[in-house]
């Protein structure tokens, strides 16, 4: 595995705080960092997020760049990473942030991390062999069996190291009968313990709670 720095900084481009730590999450999350340092990923053609990909290649591998001398605490300037962010947005019509403007880090996150699914995903095929040998792998089976309807078309390392999947069960009030539901997410939100209770100004908990 690739040993991660936390001695670079990036520049502000001009309220581009909320781009810039999500950047510094993202190149410190080791299997979207080793996976651009070791490979060299081609676009899908159809993709509209061709740039985004290629610009996100280049500036995690700019990180990496130059030897620095002990106690050096440079700052790279996310210029091309920048650009190249915003004309994506603008091509693909989605039109949810201009230049200049302040935006939520993880509705940020979120759109990177979709668009470089977008430039990446193919075509797989899931398979289960054997059989089950309690109600436990039962449910294994039918959640496998979901993500696979849900993803085989675009299947992609983003899926792999950053998607999840939550199971819900609804039980009838009435005869009892229970379903289960199966729904995939790229960000989980959870709530903080006593988080919603009015005039809380401190919550006393970690983010392990």
């Amino acid at each position: 595995m690739t040993e991660l720095s936390t001695t670079i900084g990036l520049g502000n481009l001009g309220n581009t705080c909320f781009l810039n730590v999500v950047i510094q999450a993202l190149r410190l999350s080791p299997p979207l960092c080793n996976m651009f340092l070791t490979t060299t990923i081609k676009p899908r053609e159809e993709s509209n997020k061709k740039n985004l990909l290629e610009a996100f290649q280049i500036i995690i591998r700019d990180f990496w760049r130059h030897s620095l001398p002990p106690g050096a605490k440079p700052t790279l300037n996310p210029r091309g990473f920048h650009g190249a962010f915003l004309r994506t947005i603008q091509e693909s019509g989605d039109d949810w942030h201009h230049y200049g403007q302040q935006s939520d880090a993880s509705e940020t996150i979120q759109y990177i991390l979709s668009g470089l699914h977008d430039a990446m995903y193919k075509n797989v095929r899931m398979v289960i062999t054997g059989r089950s040998a309690n109600p436990q792998e039962d449910e294994y089976i039918k959640a496998i069996n979901a993500w696979g309807t849900f993803f085989s078309k675009e299947y992609s390392p983003i899926v792999d190291s950053y998607n999840g999947q939550t199971q819900t069960e609804v039980i009838c009030d009435a005869c009892k009968a229970v379903s289960m539901r199966y729904e995939p997410w790229l960000m989980l939100k959870v709530p903080l313990p006593g988080g919603d209770m009015p005039n809380r100004t401190k919550i006393d908990a970690t983010l392990t709670d």
